[in-house]
């Protein structure tokens, strides 16, 4: 998939030193820069101030970013899923999607808002029982994990990790990973590698990935 990036990096003077630069329209960087943090920054740099969902122009006090596809549904930290809102609307939306979001409000003017949520959760559980995501399907491509860059050894145990107890426990209970890995062009990983390495530590053959066609991971020694 494309995802939407600005002309140009211009807005923060600590990506000016082509750590992070965009080249024929696309983003190029090196491992020490955080994506995900880039994707959020530049999400409310591209989209303004004003919350999504209720329009008001926020104070840098009140401004959030929110996921319109939840992340816990598989939605992943890149700036075609990320908006602006205010925190109140951030809270209140939780785990939703738009559209759910949208009919809770309904329910709620309504007055039965606590029917709608709970029989949004049994349909959230249905889903994740049923191994899938609340994501567009054009978004996902299945992958080889032999195709996917293979991760540097780590100086850590990381099985003893917060993030690869989450991956193994979730894994255990629903049978498929919480969210797909997102990978650059290469199929180099970008964000979500305690699931590779949980595929690799159990022999599974292939992972649900976002490849985000027009980024690309650089060498550092190559930058210049």
């Amino acid at each position: 998939m494309i995802i939407e990036l600005p002309k140009e990096i211009s807005f923060d003077k600590k990506y000016t030193n082509q750590e992070l630069y965009i080249e024929n329209g696309i983003l190029r960087f090196t491992r020490n820069i955080s994506f995900r943090k880039f994707m959020k920054e530049t999400a409310i740099n591209m989209k303004g101030e004003k919350c999504y969902y209720c329009k008001k122009i926020l104070s840098k006090e009140e401004l959030s970013i929110d996921h319109i596809f939840p992340s816990d549904f598989g939605g992943p930290t890149i700036t075609n899923n990320l908006v602006p809102a205010c925190k109140k609307c951030n809270q209140e939306k939780s785990n939703m999607t738009y559209s759910q979001y949208m009919k809770y409000l309904e329910s709620k003017e309504l007055g039965y808002e606590q029917l709608y949520l709970k029989s949004l959760t049994t349909l959230q559980e249905k889903i994740r029982t049923q191994k899938k995501y609340q994501i567009p399907k054009k978004w996902i491509t299945i992958v080889s994990i032999k195709q996917i860059e293979k991760v540097n050894e780590l100086d850590f145990d990381y099985k003893e990790t917060k993030a690869y107890k989450k991956t193994e426990k979730y894994y255990a209970t629903y049978g498929a990973f919480k969210r797909p890995i997102i990978v650059d062009r290469n199929l180099v990983i970008l964000d979500e590698a305690m699931e590779v390495l949980y595929a690799r530590d159990n022999n599974i053959k292939e992972i649900p990935a976002i490849i985000l066609e027009n980024v690309e991971l650089i060498d550092e020694h190559k930058k210049d």
